[in-house]
């Protein structure tokens, strides 16, 4: 029993990742040719592991349990503009918007963060 015990917990971890996979595309394979879907799942892969990495340096509470698809939603898909300012380019959001708390605290998290070396 505890074999199939730990088997079963092993396998959920799997699972979990299959399904944050799914929001990111994991469902839609771009092409008929093996080598073509091989490369789109390193490449989806890839992304799935940096966004955890950001989540892991640059977010807290709710939002580092977040899956990519919330996290997507709350950081990503804010109404914003690029504005020009004194030879500098700024993002200019919605202070109203529900979201704007998460997102400065999140800037200014990976603002602070320190380069290598």
């Amino acid at each position: 029993m505890q074999f199939l015990d730990a088997r079963a917990r092993s396998h959920t971890h799997v699972e979990a990742g299959i399904r944050r996979g799914k929001p990111l595309s994991l469902n839609l394979m771009p092409s008929r040719y093996f080598k073509v879907n091989q490369a789109w799942c390193t490449l989806l892969a890839l992304a799935t592991e940096l966004a955890r990495w950001f989540q892991l340096l640059a977010t807290e509470g709710k939002l580092a349990r977040a899956e990519p698809a919330a996290l997507r939603t709350r950081l990503l898909d804010v109404p914003a503009k690029l504005a020009g300012h004194a030879r500098r380019r700024e993002l200019k959001h919605d202070p109203a918007w529900p979201a704007s708390t998460d997102i400065v605290d999140t800037r200014d998290a990976v603002q602070a963060l320190r380069g290598p070396g």
